[in-house]
């Protein structure tokens, strides 16, 4: 009955585990995001996101006859990385609240003075159509600007939040996740303390077990970690093709992501061979 009991408790606590490495990782993915004033950006992503604006407005500079410079020299670093708080703090509401706030602003008035003061731009046109497509052209610039450090459509993504609303509390399921992680710990502490009891006469016994358990939670997170890097390969691919801006930002994420998962399989793997090989000492065989 004992030995079935410990069987029990340690099968318990693989499941305890694992719960626990997957809450970490989706701890890592969600949890910046709910920092002051949201998920930081790295130096990376916004060098990758100045090089999607100047090709995007070189685009736009091509289709209404403006030098590229003039309106890449407006978008300079303090205003992308106001853009990119900005945009930070709308993914903060997102996961607080579970709805969606206002894109990220920028003022146009800028873009369009430059635009009108830029001779490749005002040439052959007179002052009323050069002021008319100059407003276009502000425009066209800001929505590509906000679209590479958003790279989201705003109205089908507030349409399908808001569906998912009426079927679920987002806000309360996201933060019962974060929290979920350090209440399967206590509970994985509380499991190996159950074994530790059982087998008080045979304490390396107890070992045996828990370090089975830590060892198949660790194969467990790496499998995890395999179907991530497998998924992401696939999953870059497509976000890439939709959305240049939105794959690098996914690319940085899923980074992040995957070495957690990797640092837990690899402490979970190395703990439970650290207790199998103290609970065989001495001759002592695992049940």
């Amino acid at each position: 009955m004992k030995k079935a009991l410990v069987w029990i408790l340690m099968f318990l606590l693989t499941g305890s585990l694992i719960l626990s490495g997957a809450g970490l990782v989706f701890r890592r993915a969600v949890a910046p995001a709910l920092a002051a004033d949201g998920a930081p950006l790295s130096d990376h992503v916004a060098a990758q996101e100045k090089d999607l604006i100047r090709g995007r407005i070189t685009e736009l500079a091509g289709l209404y006859g403006f030098s590229a410079e003039t309106a890449t020299a407006r978008i300079d670093a303090e205003t992308l990385d106001s853009l990119n708080k900005q945009a930070a703090l709308w993914w903060k509401k997102v996961v607080e609240e579970g709805t969606v706030g206002d894109e990220p602003a920028l003022d146009t008035e800028p873009i369009r003075q430059a635009l009108l003061s830029d001779p490749a731009f005002t040439a052959g046109r007179d002052a009323d159509e050069a002021e008319i497509l100059a407003g276009e052209a502000a425009k066209a610039i800001r929505q590509s600007v906000i679209r590479v450090v958003l790279p989201i459509r705003l109205p089908v993504f507030g349409k399908a939040l808001a569906e998912i609303g009426k079927r679920a509390d987002l806000p309360n399921l996201i933060r019962f996740a974060l929290d979920l992680p350090w209440t399967a710990l206590a509970l994985s502490a509380l499991l190996a303390g159950l074994i530790a009891l059982l087998e008080a006469d045979r304490p390396r016994f107890s070992l045996c077990h828990i370090g089975g358990a830590l060892g198949g939670a660790g194969l467990t997170m790496a499998a995890l970690l395999v179907f991530l890097c497998v998924w992401r390969m696939q999953a870059d691919r497509i976000i890439h093709e939709a959305s240049g801006s939105l794959g690098h930002q996914f690319n940085s994420l899923m980074s992040a992501v995957t070495l957690r998962a990797g640092i837990l399989s690899a402490v979970m793997i190395a703990g439970g061979a650290v207790c199998l090989i103290l609970g065989r000492r001495k001759g002592v065989r695992h049940g």
